[in-house]
């Protein structure tokens, strides 16, 4: 009987300890990308992504020259964000984060991975 008067005494403080470390964690947002042209499949090298949050400064990165494009910001984004792709000559490709999220941590979207097609432009060659 003590013993297990001992166990809920200790039990409740380092549940609520643990409760309150989970609280406090902000789990960070990763982008994997990869930006193909629509025209013929082949990676679209050097695209610029950029992501405008509410109340937060405007993210960028830099696509690779195969194409993909990766990113990791602390803490995660809210879904109301909006991702654009653009590179000269193409047609930029926007949408809601929320639209294409690939993992969620409470409200927070935590993990994009998506392929993107962008279009030539018209007029471009």
């Amino acid at each position: 009987m003590q013993i297990d008067r001992a166990r809920a005494m200790w039990g409740r403080p380092m549940f609520a300890a643990l409760l309150f470390a989970c609280a406090a964690c902000d789990p960070a947002f990763t982008m994997q990308m990869d930006v193909r042209s629509a025209a013929d499949g082949a990676p679209v090298a050097g695209a610029d992504v950029s992501i405008k949050c509410p109340q937060m400064k405007l993210l960028h990165a830099t696509g690779h020259p195969d194409g993909t494009v990766d990113y990791s910001i602390m803490p995660g984004l809210s879904g109301e964000c909006v991702v654009t792709i653009s590179k000269g000559g193409m047609r930029p490709v926007s949408f809601p984060l929320d639209e294409r999220c690939s993992s969620h941590f409470g409200l927070s979207c935590t993990g994009l991975e998506t392929t993107v097609m962008l279009t030539p432009a018209e007029g471009a060659p």
